[in-house]
């Protein structure tokens, strides 16, 4: 628990998360979030939410902290839906992630390898844990098919843009194996969208074909159309302000910022 503290405690995300952390040292930290990914030749831009949920020791719902959700490693940004971390097994996935980005001798796709075998394996463990404390109750209990959680990464490299999102997907009837889907651009599962975590409403919107409205908006309005989404469908899962980042080859632009985004690792 300390060191989950000490990191939230150091980028200072806020005094009350911290305290109440202290307090009733609650182990897992849980992003129901809402991420979208626009993808163009020229530029890649990422919004999210910025509300989290924290939930106590029983594996009851405690309550929300907004906080920073897009992370900065070295030249790369990234975000996550679903499991956070779990102070019971020292499961902290933002600091995984950026031991992996800083490996200096490695391409992006060996470290997105290395950080999808660590994740999954977390990830299960975690789940066991859960499972032991609670009598075989998840907190996330998702079915089947279902991502129990999502990385988003965007970035750079050899002066190219990229994206990736891996989702780790709810396998067997016992719900105890993971399987790790990851689209990526540029590649053959390219998409000009991407979005993960609460998405409901916005494949609804997809689907519906009336895109009169959404295509007379810029960036910042489309990210934040569909974010809004499911803010209105699931104000007690996502919430503003929603954090907008674009890159393009030659640098990075904030498109909305709030607060302390990005949290940054030196």
């Amino acid at each position: 628990m300390k060191k989950l503290v000490k990191y939230f405690h150091e980028r200072k995300i806020g005094a009350y998360l911290f305290l109440l952390l202290t307090l009733v040292c609650i182990p897992l930290f849980i992003n129901a979030t809402t991420i979208v990914i626009l993808v163009s030749p020229s530029s890649i831009v990422m919004g999210i939410d910025s509300k989290a949920g924290i939930y106590d020791l029983d594996g009851k719902y405690s309550h929300y902290e907004l906080i920073s959700k897009i992370f900065k490693s070295n030249d790369c940004y990234f975000a996550l839906t679903g499991q956070f971390s779990h102070d019971a097994i020292d499961y902290n996935t933002p600091q995984i992630i950026h031991s992996v980005l800083s490996l200096a001798n490695n391409n992006m796709e060996e470290r997105i390898d290395s950080i999808s075998s660590v994740m999954k394996e977390k990830l299960i463990e975690s789940m066991e844990v859960q499972k032991t404390a609670s009598n075989g109750k998840l907190i996330l209990d998702k079915k089947t098919g279902e991502p129990l959680s999502q990385l988003v990464l965007i970035g750079r490299e050899n002066e190219e843009l990229f994206a990736y999102m891996i989702s780790f997907i709810v396998t067997g009837k016992e719900k105890n194996d993971l399987q790790i889907n990851k689209k990526r651009c540029p590649g053959s599962d390219c998409a000009s969208v991407f979005y993960g975590g609460n998405i409901g409403e916005i494949k609804k919107f997809l689907e519906s074909g009336n895109y009169n409205e959404f295509n007379s908006l810029d960036l910042t309005g489309k990210i934040k159309y569909f974010i809004q989404l499911e803010i209105k469908k699931n104000p007690f899962k996502v919430g503003e302000p929603i954090n907008i980042i674009q890159l393009t080859k030659t640098g990075d632009v904030w498109l909305s910022r709030n607060g302390n985004c990005p949290i940054v690792f030196e």
